[in-house]
């Protein structure tokens, strides 16, 4: 039977790395961090032409890559893994962990469809306003999401094993994952939340300033 994962443990070893090899995975995310954050804020704040709109959507997966695949090496492997200086470098690591991406990406997107299919062919046309507002959907709508969320995070084992070329497709994420899977969901919630509250506190300080860059 396949241990469980010590959360702490897995959190203190992982502070201590980036702490410990800082330097190197600010200069190796740094950049794809700032294409990252900007491609999103450009979305936001001008108004672009849908052409454009698709084109920085469709970056936005390159640039998480950039970012990620390097942070992941430096974590797991050591600052002489990054071996990425500015986060610019594109290669077959690269390529396997986008695709993975792609795959955990597509989860919901074809989970949904699977869904909406059957809801279309066993729904007859007048049920379907009142079956949707029904208050069962929402419940429903809420074990949807963490049915999802947690096949997620059982795949999520996926990147770093393609970050550092390691063996990583989704039988073996699946298997390693194995009497852990709630535990991790629960530390993705926890990083979420807090996350969150820092966005919340900088959305509530920042208005403040009346500065157009800190705002940005």
């Amino acid at each position: 039977m396949q241990s469980r994962l010590d959360i702490t443990g897995v959190l203190s070893d992982t502070v201590t790395i980036i702490q410990n090899r800082g330097a190197a995975l600010v200069r190796s995310a740094m950049l794809p961090a700032m294409l990252l954050v900007t491609t999103n804020q450009l979305s936001i704040h001008l108004k672009l032409s849908p052409l454009i709109d698709a084109a920085l959507v469709f970056s936005m997966p390159v640039w998480f890559t950039l970012y990620m695949v390097p942070v992941m090496r430096g974590v797991l492997i050591g600052e002489e893994g990054i071996g990425r200086k500015w986060g610019l470098h594109w290669g077959w690591d690269e390529t396997r962990f986008l695709l993975r991406y792609l795959i955990i990406a597509a989860v919901p997107l074809v989970t949904f469809l699977v869904l909406l299919t059957f809801a279309l062919w066993l729904i007859p046309p007048d049920m379907r306003e009142s079956v949707t507002e029904h208050w069962g959907m929402r419940v429903l709508g809420v074990l949807y999401m963490t049915f999802i969320f947690y096949v997620a995070v059982r795949l999520s084992m996926m990147l770093p094993a393609a970050a550092i070329g390691d063996q990583a497709n989704p039988s073996q994420s699946w298997r390693l994952t194995r009497h852990n899977g709630w535990r991790l969901m629960g530390l993705y919630v926890l990083i979420m939340l807090v996350f969150a509250v820092l966005t919340l506190l900088l959305s509530l300080v920042l208005p403040m300033l009346e500065h157009p860059p800190v705002r940005w």
